[in-house]
């Protein structure tokens, strides 16, 4: 018999275990766009909860930021093979010593995990059954 597992006892451990799931994803950040000695040679993402989606919109009205940037700052779990958490404000500090231009394919890169493919997307479009 498979072994039972216990469900989660709380909102916090049931997104922990959502979390756990979600694969990450690593990009390397081309040379030429890595202009300062900040920007990493690569960056590791992952999707986001809708809770962690409701808090990126909540902070970018805050501080006055865009959602994107808020939410891409959320989904960096890794840099050059290097946790990058919120333990002192680790998250922010990271996200703001990176270059425009690295900020930029980061944000382009949360975009993309997040979006099914054109493959998927044009197979669910045709999947539409409609009645009257």
């Amino acid at each position: 018999m498979a072994e039972q597992q216990n469900p989660p006892t709380s909102i916090a451990q049931a997104a922990s275990a959502i979390v756990s799931r979600f694969p990450k994803h690593t990009f390397t950040i081309p040379e030429v766009d890595r202009e300062l000695d900040s920007d990493p040679v690569e960056i590791t993402l992952r999707q986001l909860t809708y809770g962690e989606e409701q808090q990126a919109i909540q902070a970018a009205s805050l501080n006055q930021t865009s959602f994107l940037a808020e939410a891409t700052m959320r989904a960096i779990v890794e840099a050059d093979g290097k946790p990058v958490t919120w333990e002192s404000d680790g998250k922010a500090r990271f996200y703001s010593g990176l270059s425009n231009k690295v900020r930029d394919l980061a944000q382009q890169a949360f975009a993309d995990i997040g979006l099914p493919t054109v493959e998927s997307r044009k197979a669910f479009l045709a999947s539409k059954k409609t009645t009257v």
